[in-house]
């Protein structure tokens, strides 16, 4: 008896959307050593994409450090507002000239000792009513 195909159900993922290949982004996360869940690929992927709009134009958003910076030793992020970030360009179809201009913002407040609570609330925010 030949093994039956499982059909596939529902929306593809984000990671199959973005990527074209799920099992790459797997590879991607499991080789950082995390726990691999749907919700964990999907975060990394808009990371991911706020991540290539971000260093394209690091030049133009003052403090980008503060929501994003290389050291040598490693990269450090503030996962949750990049998450937003990249939601935005993926989910909700912004532009990257919107998505930098977000980014900015995000980063002269977290320069200004807004929390990153605060600044994800704000994206959200802006993201669903499409008032910022």
């Amino acid at each position: 008896m030949a093994e039956e195909q499982k059909r596939s159900r529902g929306r593809p993922t984000v990671a199959t959307e973005y990527f074209g290949n799920a099992a790459q982004a797997f590879g991607m996360i499991m080789s950082a050593g995390k726990k691999v869940t749907k919700r964990s690929i999907a975060d990394y992927v808009y990371c991911d994409a706020a991540l290539r709009i971000i260093k394209e134009a690091a030049s133009e958003i003052p403090f980008v450090e503060e929501i994003f910076s290389v050291d040598r030793e490693k990269e450090q992020y503030c996962r949750s507002i990049l998450s937003q970030l990249g939601r935005m360009s993926i989910q909700d179809s912004y532009t990257d000239v919107d998505v930098i201009a977000i980014a900015r913002i995000a980063a002269e407040a977290r320069h200004d000792k807004c929390t990153v609570k605060q600044i994800e609330k704000y994206i959200r925010r802006g993201r669903m009513t499409g008032e910022w």
